[in-house]
């Protein structure tokens, strides 16, 4: 199975799946289509389940890990 970019929703209930993407840009898209859409945040986790961006109808914020300093 080839590793993808998952795509949440938050709800009153937590995060939860709604797709996934073969690709960071394709999941970029598709969080941002699903925030316009349903009005709720979504974000996007790599497949190491690392959180890379999350975003809501006022915009998006990019995440990036280092690492080396959180090892």
């Amino acid at each position: 199975m080839p590793l993808m970019y998952r795509i949440q929703e938050l709800s009153s209930s937590g995060w939860t799946d709604h797709a996934a993407r073969a690709t960071e840009i394709e999941a970029f898209w598709a969080a941002h289509a699903l925030s316009q859409q349903e009005g709720q945040s979504a974000r996007v986790l790599n497949p190491l389940d690392e959180m890379v961006c999350i975003m809501n109808r006022s915009g998006s914020t990019a995440i990036q890990t280092d690492h080396e300093l959180v090892a």
